[in-house]
């Protein structure tokens, strides 16, 4: 007997009596191929689940203020007020002594926390050079100027171990000129051991 093929409209010969294949039998064929497939496929899974990171217990978040506290805590607070404000203090600054009354060192929230003890450092220095002078004026005139102040308040940040000198490094840019010269380390040793 002959019959069309619907596929590709072909004539096709089949014999009577004779069984049509089997589909069980092609997914019997096909099985061990299908469950290998399944198999590596779950690995892969399982590989990838295992070569994700780890949650690990949290990372301990840094707090502005307690680094400011501790630092304060191990310098002194000179009498002052610290306070943290919201946003860049005038200027733009990090940081102000004097500011926004005499007695009061204010810091910018804007600070980093990484950078906060370098911030206290620097300002801490400010509330020495005061306590030395007496008044902000006489001390600003005392070091030579006000780019004078700020550069041995950063030569005494840097004794005192901060990483972050922005002065000294504006005066890097501007002159060739880095770090602290012997006159601006004594004045910053002056300061540091006044303490």
């Amino acid at each position: 007997m002959t019959r069309r093929n619907s596929s590709s409209d072909q004539l096709e010969e089949v014999t009577m009596g004779e069984p049509p294949r089997s589909r069980p039998r092609m997914l019997a064929k096909s099985l061990p191929i299908i469950v290998a497939f399944v198999l590596v496929a779950g690995l892969l899974a399982v590989v990838r689940v295992d070569r994700s990171p780890v949650a690990s217990a949290a990372e301990p978040v840094c707090d502005a203020a307690v680094v400011m506290a501790d630092r304060l805590d191990a310098l002194g607070r000179n009498a002052y007020s610290w306070v943290i404000v919201p946003g860049i203090l005038p200027g733009p600054a990090w940081g102000l002594t004097g500011y926004p009354t005499d007695r009061t060192v204010s810091i910018s929230s804007e600070v980093p926390c990484e950078q906060m003890s370098s911030v206290v450092n620097h300002e801490w220095a400010h509330t020495q050079q005061i306590r030395k002078y007496s008044v902000p004026g006489r001390a600003v005139n005392a070091f030579g100027g006000l780019d004078e102040f700020e550069i041995a308040a950063d030569c005494a940040s840097l004794l005192l171990g901060s990483r972050l000198t922005p002065y000294l490094d504006r005066r890097k840019i501007a002159t060739g000129q880095a770090g602290c010269s012997e006159i601006e380390l004594l004045a910053a040793r002056q300061l540091v051991g006044m303490h």
